[in-house]
């Protein structure tokens, strides 16, 4: 017994000269602007609500001819090198906003990774201004050599031994 289905029932894939119906059903293979069609624009951030990484940036994912190769792409890196230019090498791409997920052109800048990281939330390299026992931290700061960490010359006695503060 063979079935027949209305031919309202059936899905049928839009046409191929209407791009904006074709960017929203996948068809369109240019990263960009299939990054523009899911973006949520507000008044501040634009938000990519796509896939991420482990780090909590947007990814979409490319094929030739726009990379050599099958790859995820940075959406914020997609965004930026398409409306601003192109990023130098060894340059990151800095979000001002902080939002990781943020792929607004005015809201990134091209910076090199030690600005990148002494802009960062979490950096202890331009945050610190004291030791934890108030000593100011640029003048009594030292790092003995062969050693990674730096110690408060405030905090200790010549012969090494802590002292209270």
């Amino acid at each position: 017994m063979s079935m027949t289905i209305p031919s309202s029932y059936q899905l049928t894939r839009p046409p191929h000269n209407d791009d904006e119906v074709a960017i929203l059903w996948g068809m369109a293979t240019d990263p960009y602007d299939r990054v523009m069609a899911r973006l949520i624009k507000g008044d501040g951030c634009w938000v990519w609500p796509g896939s991420k990484t482990q780090n909590g940036y947007g990814t979409v994912s490319a094929s030739p001819p726009y990379v050599d190769k099958r790859r995820p792409l940075l959406v914020h890196r997609v965004v930026y090198e398409r409306e601003v230019g192109l990023i130098p090498e060894g340059w990151e791409l800095d979000h001002l906003c902080r939002t990781r997920l943020c792929c607004r052109a005015d809201h990134l800048e091209a910076v090199t990774k030690d600005t990148n990281v002494n802009r960062g939330e979490r950096s202890s390299r331009g945050a610190k201004v004291s030791c934890i026992h108030g000593h100011p931290w640029p003048q009594y700061r030292y790092r003995p050599p062969n050693r990674k960490h730096y110690f408060c010359i405030g905090c200790f006695t010549p012969g090494g031994k802590r002292r209270g503060a």
